[in-house]
């Protein structure tokens, strides 16, 4: 830990993870890359957490809520994450409209960019008399 309290060598290696989870998600450049890259998002996260901890552990105790850590982190993450959610919707419009206008109805769409907005998980759409659970 430097003078400052930061973590400077996990803050690199949190950066090198999220590296690798982004190169195995570049398509074919991913086995030749970062064959294993899904296991960086658990690192990353491990690190993470322990970053936040030592990072917000001073202030939990002298009085922050945790509804003010809330409002902080989503303050700090939220932007990033819209940005992010606006790009996969314009991609999935444009591919919508674009070259399966069937396979997803606006109904669809419109659902998970709410749930998306929340930061809530969609499921994947399932068709009609399909149950993925029954054979």
């Amino acid at each position: 830990m430097h003078q400052t309290g930061r973590y400077f060598t996990l803050d690199a290696m949190r950066g090198v993870a999220a590296i690798m989870v982004v190169l195995y998600h570049a398509g074919p450049v991913a086995t030749i890359v970062a064959p294993a890259g899904y296991i960086a998002v658990d690192f990353f996260f491990a690190l993470s957490g322990f970053v936040i901890a030592a990072t917000y552990e001073a202030r939990l105790r002298n009085g922050l809520t945790p509804q003010r850590f809330i409002r902080i982190r989503l303050a700090r993450l939220y932007p990033l994450y819209l940005v992010g959610l606006v790009l996969g919707l314009t991609k999935v419009l444009g591919a919508w409209l674009v070259a399966a206008p069937h396979a997803l109805t606006g109904a669809q769409i419109l659902s998970a960019t709410v749930f998306g907005l929340a930061i809530l998980p969609t499921l994947p759409p399932v068709p009609p008399g399909h149950c993925s659970w029954k054979s």
